[in-house]
């Protein structure tokens, strides 16, 4: 329920937000989406990992590349030089055993599934293609063929602006909303880890192929006479030479170990002929305002070493399996020759994007937060203690312990009526705090002085804060208030009128407007003019999916809970529907007849989003069966008369 709640707000919040910030005319709308995509000379990043730099902005290794660059930098400089925060590195280790999976496959004809005499002119032969048995652990070729070209075409599409073709993918209904067309590389990248896979697994049933073959199998079955074990006996003396490995699977070695080892040399020449073009490339960090060139020159010469010597593992390995073959435990060395080769390769590249971060402060215990929660009576925290960021501690310290705050996060996308609703009160806080069951002001005291006292607002405790933790002190820096003049968070109104949407906030801003006594419905409903104070009302359950409200009321109303409107709710009065009214601008609420009545607030994610996720799950379930079926009946498909007769 979450993830498709987080689905319908990249709907109603994020996509809106978004449509905002395109432009007016196709060609700002087009620069906006394609801001973000790979530079062409960035594909270099998949073997050298951080030859551009590490991330913008990171001193140990600016990123001095193109990708984030405004449109047109280069002559106006305003906007972004660049903007990344991340490497695109693949992996040389991985890439080399992808192109294994691939050269495994195009070297191999379809397997022809009846069996075929042996070249002895004895039994059945267990491989019917010369072309090595690591082939037929890759399995369908279209497999191997399927996760090329994804990794292929993602990474033009990653291309965005600098790819010709990429108009035609903008031109398709709602693809132009994609605004960060590198992020194809997140489908690259696993593409590259079963292209991995694959190829790893090919190569391990090659290793174990390319010994030479002993022409007599192992031990006799149990049974077997003295004579042919006597016969056994008799041939060993006189044993041939053991066959050839397969040369198909030799070939194959020598062409990887060759070719690795190829690549590491030139990588190795990159890395001394690079400083030769200091000059230049000076000219062009200065452009960038980076000075430090010898801390760039040092991250370049270190990313064309290091992939230097991953190729001359990859080298090494394969050349061993070429021309050690009878070397015993040939595929446990190979093994953990790789991992040893990956592990390192792990940590090298990615040290340099782990963030070490102290949780203590999100868990520590929160004096104001217990006193909060212990309070009977419902109610909104404003929160003005730190900045809200995304990790910021004590922010986060109040979200755990279950404290409803006011103000979402900084940096959030927010619909316009929200932002919207937030700048109509931006003079009037207090207004803002009775419409929203604000019932709770937590900031520094100096600030809050002023209404301690006054208004129904009263200092509750006061506390300081230590490395993003909260510690009382009857004279800190900072104060909890109760504002009790605040709306209860559910309340039913007996007066109330209809007032179209664009007028509410107006009318709701008014200094001399009373939200007690009367209520706005932006709905079509007949006026109540009772003239009767608001109902309680008791909620006896509330979480984010499910709130339940008892009533007892004299007479008809309209159910007002302050919490945000959304058409995604679904109602219902003692079991029967009812339509969800917009309220106050914001807020919802229900009409309900005298007496009384249960109320029951259920949230209903938007329908299209499930079908949407239970339909991919279906076909990826019946796709999978499918596989399993159909490899299961080749394995298990009956000889051919001609093999019965072969037998």
């Amino acid at each position: 329920v979450l993830s498709l709640g987080m689905l319908g707000h990249l709907r109603r919040n994020v996509i809106p937000t978004r449509e905002s910030m395109r432009g007016k005319t196709p060609q700002e709308a087009w620069i906006f989406a394609t801001n973000w995509s790979l530079p062409p000379e960035d594909i270099l990043e998949f073997v050298a990992p951080c030859i551009f730099g590490i991330e913008t902005g990171d001193r140990s290794g600016p990123y001095w590349g193109r990708l984030g660059q405004t449109l047109g930098w280069e002559e106006h400089r305003r906007g972004f030089p660049n903007f990344r925060q991340h490497t695109v590195y693949m992996g040389v280790i991985q890439l080399v055993f992808a192109l294994y999976a691939l050269v495994g496959t195009l070297g191999r004809k379809p397997r022809n599934p009846s069996p075929q005499p042996s070249p002895q002119g004895e039994g059945v032969g267990g491989s019917c293609s010369p072309q090595g048995e690591g082939a037929d652990v890759l399995g369908r070729r279209g497999d191997v063929f399927f996760w090329w070209g994804a990794a292929i075409v993602c990474t033009l599409l990653a291309f965005g602006r600098y790819f010709p073709l990429y108009r035609l993918f903008y031109m398709v209904p709602y693809l132009s909303k994609i605004r960060c067309p590198v992020k194809f590389l997140h489908l690259v990248e696993l593409a590259v880890c079963v292209l991995f896979g694959l190829g790893l697994a090919a190569f391990l049933k090659d290793v174990e192929t390319s010994r030479r073959r002993d022409p007599h199998p192992g031990p006799l079955p149990k049974g077997e006479g003295g004579e042919k074990k006597k016969k056994r006996k008799k041939d060993k003396a006189t044993e041939e030479e053991p066959a050839a490995a397969d040369p198909v699977v030799l070939r194959k070695m020598t062409f990887f170990a060759i070719g690795a080892l190829a690549i590491a040399i030139i990588f190795i020449a990159a890395a001394g002929i690079v400083p030769g073009a200091r000059q230049a490339l000076e000219k062009h960090w200065a452009t960038m305002g980076l000075r430090d060139s010898a801390l760039l020159m040092a991250t370049m010469t270190g990313a064309l070493s290091h992939a230097a010597a991953l190729f001359f593992v990859c080298a090494a390995v394969f050349g061993c399996v070429r021309y050690f073959p009878d070397v015993r435990r040939m595929e446990q060395i190979a093994l953990v020759v790789l991992g040893l080769a990956l592990g390192c390769d792990l940590v090298v590249v990615d040290r340099r994007y782990v963030r070490v971060r102290d949780l203590t402060p999100f868990y520590a215990d929160n004096p104001v937060a217990n006193t909060i929660l212990d309070t009977d009576a419902m109610g909104r925290l404003s929160y003005h203690l730190s900045s809200r960021g995304k990790f910021d501690p004590l922010w986060r310290n109040f979200r755990m312990n279950g404290v409803d705050i006011l103000q979402a996060r900084a940096g959030r996308s927010m619909s316009k009526e929200y932002q919207d609703y937030f700048a109509a009160f931006s003079q009037n806080i207090l207004r803002l705090w009775d419409l929203t069951n604000t019932r709770w002001v937590a900031g520094p005291w100096q600030k809050l002085a002023g209404l301690a006292g006054r208004l129904g607002a009263k200092a509750v405790m006061r506390f300081d804060i230590y490395n993003g933790m909260i510690q009382e002190n009857p004279d800190g820096a900072f104060a909890l208030l109760r504002y009790d003049s605040c709306l209860p968070r559910a309340l039913v109104f007996h007066v109330w009128e209809q007032c179209p949407i664009e007028d509410t906030l107006s009318r709701l801003a008014e200094p001399m407007w009373n939200p007690a006594g009367k209520l706005l419905v932006s709905d079509d409903v007949a006026a109540g003019l009772s003239g009767r104070l608001p109902s309680p009302a008791d909620i006896e359950y509330y979480s984010r999916t499910r709130i339940e409200i008892a009533v007892d009321i004299p007479e008809a109303g309209i159910l007002l809970l302050n919490d945000k409107y959304d058409p995604e709710w679904v109602a219902k009065v003692d079991g029967n529907k009812v339509e969800i009214l917009r309220c106050n601008y914001l807020m919802r609420g229900v009409q309900v007849p005298a007496g009384k009545h249960t109320i029951v607030f259920t949230y209903r994610p938007y329908l299209l989003y499930f079908v949407l996720s239970l339909a991919t799950c279906a076909v990826l379930l019946v796709w999978g069966v499918g596989r399993i079926w159909h490899e299961h009946g080749k394995a298990t498909k009956k000889p051919s008369r001609v093999s019965d007769s072969l037998q």
